[in-house]
């Protein structure tokens, strides 16, 4: 559930558990690349994690200009 003040964003938040972890699985089919506009990459990632998680993304099909860097912490004017 959304803070009001950010109910307008359309946007699902998708949480990565370790493989390691016990858990149950719900298995959900969807084909990401029609439901998926952006992969954003948060606003405190060094350069270096950037580019890892650049690659990882686009190994998984999503093309580059869906990967996105937050640009959250920047005043609006800039």
């Amino acid at each position: 559930m959304k803070r009001r003040a950010y109910q307008f964003e359309n946007e699902v938040r998708f949480l990565w558990v370790g493989k390691d972890q016990p858990q149950e699985e719900i298995e959900v089919a969807v084909q990401p690349l029609k439901l998926i506009e952006a992969v954003m990459i948060g606003p405190t990632t060094d350069i270096e994690h950037q580019d890892q998680l650049r690659k990882l993304v686009r190994e998984l099909g999503v093309p580059e200009n869906r990967i996105i860097q937050s640009l959250h912490y920047q005043p609006p004017y800039a």
